[in-house]
């Protein structure tokens, strides 16, 4: 857990001004949380 809080701290530090792509990771995050529920609930 903490090595994963790290590495989410490097890349927001990495693509702070970026937030576009921030946002695109976020997206893509939801995107497959939602399908692997459906596949799950399937």
């Amino acid at each position: 857990i903490v090595l994963m809080a790290l590495i989410l701290k490097l890349f927001y530090r990495s693509f702070d001004r970026q937030t576009d792509i921030l946002n695109q990771i976020r997206y893509l995050a939801m995107a497959n949380s939602g399908i692997l529920e459906l596949e799950d609930d399937d």
